[in-house]
């Protein structure tokens, strides 16, 4: 059948948007392409960052890694460090990494050294805090194990547990003259900068009641067995040691924390991760 003028542009034009379109189609492939090849080097970028880290706490052996952070090219360069640090020790908590090696007190001793020199940076703070967190679980003496008994679930806070004769066994007045009650805890949560909390609290009545009622300058020497120590960044309850036998650390302290505050995470930092923590001396004055 012979093909009319009419028919030949009708099929022109056919011809015409089907190139329209499939160079339309070149151009999505194309984008898509380079989003999946974006998205690929993302994920192997992350995926390298996460492996400095777990070789971190695996060996201590990046170097690099603690080079950008002891001397960083900028503040930017500082901060970006602190937050990538940041973010692959919470994923390494949540992958259950343990802390392995002699060298990995070179991660701690880095970042104690940033807070201590860049003390207004707030992604310090967060990376000691998600150091902290990854702590090894230390071990419980028979003593006290036999002392405290079985393992139980944790109760909740530790504030308004019932006090026993055997949770507070003493206290004596030493050469600063304030009273220190020593407390025992177990299977509880600490907060310790719930303040208010505390000085409501079955530990801190017991002791005024039983030791020296009226006495508001007291301090105390805690015993922890089992306990979760919460710290979110403020002031910290009037303690003086901390003695930690399986406990596991929830820190997470946005900004910079008054001095006691540092005090407790700079001792945290300074005693070898591979060791136990069995004690946490805080000075009785500071604030």
């Amino acid at each position: 059948m012979p093909v009319s003028e009419k028919d030949f542009r009708e099929l022109s034009n056919s011809v015409s948007t089907m190139q329209g379109s499939l160079r339309a189609w070149s151009k999505v492939a194309a984008s898509l392409s380079v989003l999946a090849l974006t998205a690929g080097t993302g994920a192997l970028t992350w995926c390298y960052h996460l492996g400095t880290v777990v070789a971190v706490l695996e060996t201590g052996g990046n170097t690099k890694l603690i080079t950008e952070l002891e001397s960083p090219k900028s503040p930017d360069e500082l901060r970006a460090s602190l937050t990538m640090v940041t973010a692959q020790l919470r994923t390494a908590r949540v992958n259950n990494v343990r802390l392995n090696g002699d060298k990995i007190a070179v991660l701690y001793g880095a970042l104690d050294r940033v807070v201590r020199r860049n003390a207004d940076v707030p992604e310090g703070w967060q990376a000691v805090s998600a150091a902290v967190n990854l702590r090894p679980i230390t071990d419980i003496p028979p003593e006290i194990a036999a002392l405290e008994g079985p393992p139980i679930p944790n109760v909740g806070n530790c504030y308004q547990r019932p006090m026993t004769y055997n949770d507070a066994q003493d206290a004596h007045i030493p050469d600063g003259g304030s009273l220190t009650s020593n407390v025992i805890l177990h299977d509880c949560t600490l907060v310790l900068d719930d303040i208010a909390g505390f000085n409501q609290s079955n530990p801190m009545q017991h002791a005024l009641k039983r030791f020296n009622p009226g006495h508001e300058d007291i301090a105390f020497a805690l015993t922890l067995v089992r306990v979760k120590v919460e710290y979110r960044g403020g002031p910290i309850i009037p303690v003086i040691s901390l003695k930690l036998y399986g406990c596991t650390f929830d820190v997470d302290v946005p900004s910079e924390p008054p001095p006691i505050g540092k005090a407790f995470l700079e001792a945290l930092l300074s005693d070898d991760p591979n060791k136990n923590l069995e004690t946490v001396t805080l000075p009785r004055r500071l604030t």
